[in-house]
């Protein structure tokens, strides 16, 4: 048999903040976890295991053969055999990969840059609607399991494992591969991890599917030893861009492993959902993000707000929100810490009731909207359905529940944008039941926007009748329910044009 050394695989320095993973403290992992691959197993060209983990994984959950030879070239600048893992599977995110009928043919070593540079604008487009993906690096026994775990409920996503310090050789008896130290370096795809007999023995370990042909172990795969995987250190998750279930899960069979992304500032602005929900965080804490609020952009007011936080906190001051930060951020405020920013030094100061709805608002930024809703925490999929006005409204709901939940929000209530108003006005004993927009507007004395105090009411209008409502909370800032795929958000009161806000009412009540 033929030995095999390759080197498909450059090594790289650790970057702990690209994402960062959690794991369930009450998960409970199965002994055994297997996730098949029906795909034919490839045999790969010189060099190019890295994006033949990158094959097996879109190719299974776009449901045909997507190829790597493209990859490979493009995104390498080295001279040489090998490919950085990190910087491919993060570009996998910007560019993706394009099928195999649309990738270059049997590229060669010798030349594979230059050509991949060459055929970029024709393979580029083709490649588009395959991007998006990104990856998780898993650095304990306990992340790689619970990543296994949930990737059997996830199409496509695959968890894939570097050597870097050593080269690889023959398979021992029972298809378990043998692992010397030395120079070659090679990434496989793990399918999972159980029991495995060798030399009469059950052994731990995890079984590994190769890219050198059938021929290879026991049929194209092998088993290697728990310790043989952590003693490289290089193993990662590829998440695809959104998680396509297998099956729906059970209340005993729900995910045990989160992915979180790392945010910082950078010259290319980071967006995203993941970004709005630590501003709102950072709101909460009583930072300041801007006079734009949490509007999904992690700019230098929200790069200052994250260093404020990390200095109350007693944390490492770099401005990157990575696994420590998102863990103070998600931890609820200290009540006796106020909630509110500093106010500047007005001439006027607003009353306590007034302030007490600023305060409720600030509490519920993040909280979701339902039509009708006022403050119900008995939330359900079917409660939304019964209360919405239609199954299309309902689900846009429904998603933004599920997401914040999954973004491990917890106790969220449901409002729409004159539910939050009036939930507060009920709890403080001025009004019996919810009241609608018409009925806020009735209360209230008018202003102009020049004279707007925190507690004030803004209000949107159409042809006399006022159909949304919002809360201004000081230096420019609006919360308001915002609709079904928003929930309750804290934005700068231009956010979307100064036309938005048409009229303008401060509540007797509360004066």
């Amino acid at each position: 048999m033929r030995r095999y050394i390759n080197n498909g695989v450059i090594a790289q320095e650790v970057d702990p903040r690209d994402y960062s993973i959690r794991v369930s403290a009450a998960a409970q992992l199965p002994e055994e976890a297997i996730k098949q691959c029906d795909l034919p197993h490839l045999d790969q060209q010189v060099s190019k295991c890295v994006m033949c983990t990158a094959e097996t994984a879109l190719s299974e959950y776009y449901g045909y053969p997507v190829g790597g030879n493209w990859g490979y070239g493009y995104f390498r600048e080295h001279e040489g055999p090998g490919l950085v893992a990190r910087k491919a599977y993060s570009m996998l995110g910007d560019y993706g990969l394009p099928r195999t009928g649309d990738d270059i043919a049997e590229l060669e070593v010798t030349d594979v840059i230059d050509r991949a540079k060459r055929y970029a604008p024709r393979i580029l487009p083709l490649a588009e609607t395959r991007k998006g993906w990104t990856y998780a690096r898993l650095t304990t026994r306990e992340e790689i399991a619970a990543a296994i775990v949930k990737s059997l409920n996830v199409r496509g996503m695959r968890v894939v494992f570097s050597s870097t310090v050593g080269c690889w050789g023959l398979t021992e008896p029972g298809g378990w591969l043998r692992y010397e130290d030395g120079g070659g370096r090679h990434m496989m795809v793990i399918l999972g991890y159980g029991k495995h007999e060798y030399r009469g023995n059950m052994q731990e370990g995890l079984l590994v599917r190769n890219s050198w042909g059938d021929d290879f172990g026991l049929n194209g795969d092998c088993w290697m030893t728990w310790d043989a995987v952590m003693r490289n250190e290089e193993v990662y998750l590829l998440i695809p861009p959104e998680d396509k279930p297998i099956r729906e899960d059970t209340p005993e069979d729900k995910p045990v492993i989160t992915v979180q992304r790392s945010l910082r500032l950078k010259s290319t602005r980071m967006t995203g959902d993941d970004v709005r929900e630590a501003q709102m965080l950072l709101i909460a804490h009583g930072f300041d993000v801007g006079s734009s609020g949490a509007d999904g952009i992690f700019g230098p007011a929200t790069d200052a707000a994250v260093q404020a936080l990390q200095r109350a906190k007693n944390l490492e001051v770099d401005g990157i929100i990575g696994a420590k930060t998102w863990a103070a951020l998600r931890t609820a405020p200290d009540p006796a810490e106020p909630v509110l920013p500093v106010e500047p030094v007005l001439p006027y100061k607003p009353s306590e009731l007034a302030l007490g709805l600023v305060r409720h608002c600030y509490a519920h930024i993040g909280d979701i909207y339902v039509w009708g809703g006022n403050g119900q925490t008995e939330i359900s999929a079917g409660w939304i359905r019964r209360m919405d006005t239609s199954e299309t409204n309902a689900q846009r709901s429904i998603r933004f529940w599920e997401k914040q939940k999954t973004a491990g929000m917890t106790d969220l209530a449901a409002f729409d944008c004159s539910g939050l108003i009036s939930r507060y006005l009920q709890d403080i004993g001025i009004v019996s039941s919810k009241r609608n927009c018409d009925h806020l507007w009735a209360m209230c004395t008018p202003v102009t926007r020049a004279e707007l105090r925190p507690g004030d009411l803004l209000f949107r209008s159409r042809n006399g009748d006022m159909y949304h409502v919002g809360v201004y909370v000081g230096r420019g800032r609006v919360i308001e329910a915002k609709g079904r795929d928003d929930g309750v958000v804290l934005r700068g009161i231009n956010a979307s044009g100064d036309g938005y806000w048409t009229d303008c009412g401060r509540l007797e009540v509360l004066k």
